[in-house]
């Protein structure tokens, strides 16, 4: 904790599902790349959390 934002994703390691940190940073647009990215990628669902 201490980053603003944060992006999780939703999706199955084997050994059920679970969220996994894909981004943790200061960075708006770091955070975006990152959801938008995983989403490409085929994860089904993604979190992103603002820390205010």
């Amino acid at each position: 904790m201490g980053w603003k934002w944060e992006v999780l994703a939703w999706a199955n390691l084997g050994d059920g599902y679970r969220d996994y940190v894909q981004y943790e940073g200061n960075s708006i647009i770091g955070a975006l790349r990152a959801a938008w990215d995983a989403k490409r990628n085929g994860v089904g669902c993604i979190r992103l959390v603002w820390r205010g």
